[in-house]
């Protein structure tokens, strides 16, 4: 605690500038060169920045209050404020770290659209270190930061492994335009007339043992189930359907309850379901899918799409790799959640002169 005697309580005002962004529509970002960074993070690249280095970009409107930092010059947007060496004397990186500390994500005053007003920022009160001090914490920081972003980037990976084994077995062998189709229908056990919708007031709100499924995965938790093993679950109705904004298909395992918004089906010999799921995700579902208020991939529809149906020894090669997968991103996601407890422990300490 001792190195706090030499820090002074400061406005954020006092140690630094935020300066508005400047507008830069799509259409004229040339799609290469600086990043160009909106509330949310980078939506783009233009060839000529705004900045001249080292950049913290602040939320404004939208995603305000969000904290993003360029390592270099970049183009911020008008929903953005930004802090580089000419607006503040601070050491930039520590800033960065800084305000991802002081919530700034709270202090939204509009009623219609959500905005950081900068003089509220302003007010916002911090402890400022030494410079050499300021230095040390952001190298300590950064390191961690490091290998939370390498950890991140071992799960990516893991995770795409999937689906460039399933191009690789499956689309693009030479012998796939020879395998022979049969409708879904015919190639797997349907198991719909199992699942049962349950009133809100019938679930357990959230805390119950089993998980209870819809279209897009894990809605509630309840205290009995229907289902036991392993399933596929395909959406049936919903705006993922079309957006694709969650799995079309996922696995249930163990003991659930599954709603009527999510066809059901279970393996058999003729396919593995691992190599369904990743069929479905890779197909364009939009002549199987009826309505556009309200998107339904019905059952008959279902069972009528023709599905290739390569050798099992092909298929069950491509499960195994999927659960081998599947173990590692697990590992790698438990190690992660270890790293960001020890990023977020570092956080706290050093900015209360602990480390």
């Amino acid at each position: 605690m001792t190195r706090a005697v030499s820090w002074k309580q400061v406005a954020l005002g006092d140690i630094c500038e935020f300066r508005y962004g400047k507008s830069l529509r799509a259409a004229d970002r040339s799609g290469t060169g600086f990043p160009v960074y909106g509330s949310n993070g980078v939506v783009g690249q233009n060839a000529a920045p705004l900045t001249s280095g080292l950049t913290i970009i602040v939320g404004r409107k939208g995603s305000f209050g969000e904290v993003h930092l360029s390592d270099g010059p970049c183009w911020p947007i008008d929903t953005t404020y930004y802090i580089d060496a000419e607006a503040s004397g601070v050491d930039l990186r520590w800033l960065a770290y800084s305000l991802r500390q002081l919530g700034l994500t709270s202090l939204n005053r509009a009623a219609a659209v959500p905005g950081l007003n900068r003089e509220d920022a302003y007010r916002q009160r911090l402890l400022l270190p030494p410079r050499d001090e300021q230095r040390r914490i952001a190298q300590i920081l950064d390191l961690a930061d490091g290998l939370r972003a390498k950890r991140r980037s071992a799960v990516r990976n893991v995770e795409a492994l999937p689906t460039s084994t399933f191009m690789r077995l499956f689309a693009g062998s030479a012998r796939s335009s020879t395998w022979p189709l049969h409708p879904l229908g015919d190639l797997v056990e349907n198991q719909d007339s199992r699942r049962v919708p349950l009133k809100a007031s019938d679930r357990a709100n959230r805390s119950g043992p089993f998980p209870y499924y819809g279209a897009s995965g894990e809605i509630d938790r309840v205290n009995d189930y229907i289902f036991e093993g392993e399933r596929l679950l395909i959406a049936e109705d919903g705006a993922n359907l079309v957006a694709r904004t969650s799995p079309i298909a996922f696995f249930a395992r163990g003991r659930f309850w599954v709603n009527n918004h999510a066809h059901v089906v279970a393996a058999t010999d003729s396919l593995d379901l691992h190599y369904l799921q990743r069929y479905l995700e890779l197909t364009d579902l939009g002549p199987f899918i009826t309505g556009t208020a309200q998107p339904k991939l019905n059952r008959s529809n279902l069972d009528r799409m023709l599905i290739p149906t390569p050798p099992m020894s092909q298929q069950r090669e491509f499960a195994r790799v999927v659960g081998k997968a599947s173990h590692a991103a697990d590992a790698h996601r438990a190690h992660l959640a270890q790293l960001d407890a020890l990023f977020f422990s570092l956080e706290s300490r050093a900015f209360a002169s602990e480390i």
